[in-house]
């Protein structure tokens, strides 16, 4: 079967917030949720059998583990954007995608851009409310309008994927 998709990808720091949990390694995210648990569990735990002094001290751990990484995520936003700043000089970049049978083009023509990223390349595939992300195995966000796939059924969308992101270990799309 031939395939040939269209798209537009955007990158910005709207995009980019969309995005950000899904541009740290997975692990980090789930750590950072079971050391607050921890810390919150040890609060209760404290509060009903010691002191309500150390419940404290815990709550507090557990809050500063938050504005860490929140703190943290909103660093790598601003890394985003300075990168793309620098080398694209532009803090809105939007570039075509093709989807065809073995590569996904890239054209970017106010830089005058053009590459092809095999489909193997792809290790990640997320859908958010407005976006999808497909991650390369260098870490490359290429970031796709949902808008923009709307001549394409949901179900020829993941049909595709699958059949051509081999590398891709789950495709997590919406339903």
């Amino acid at each position: 079967m031939e395939y040939s998709f269209e798209a537009i990808g955007v990158s910005n720091k709207e995009t980019i917030m969309e995005i950000k949990k899904y541009l740290l390694p997975g692990f980090i995210h789930s750590m950072t949720i079971i050391i607050i648990s921890i810390f919150l569990f040890q609060s209760v735990y404290e509060m009903l059998h010691t002191s309500t002094f150390m419940s404290i001290f815990f709550i507090l751990l557990a809050l500063l583990m938050y504005i860490l990484y929140r703190y943290f995520l909103i660093s790598l936003v601003n890394r985003y954007m300075q990168s793309m700043k620098g080398y694209m000089h532009t803090d809105n970049l939007v570039y075509h995608l093709s989807f065809d049978n073995e590569y996904l083009s890239v054209s970017i023509y106010e830089a005058d851009i053009y590459t092809r990223i095999p489909y193997s390349n792809f290790v990640k595939i997320i859908e958010t409310k407005n976006l999808y992300l497909m991650k390369t195995n260098a870490g490359n966000p290429i970031i796709i309008t949902k808008q923009s796939l709307s001549n394409v059924s949901k179900e020829d969308w993941k049909n595709f994927l699958k059949k051509k992101c081999t590398n891709v270990k789950k495709i997590n799309l919406m339903h």
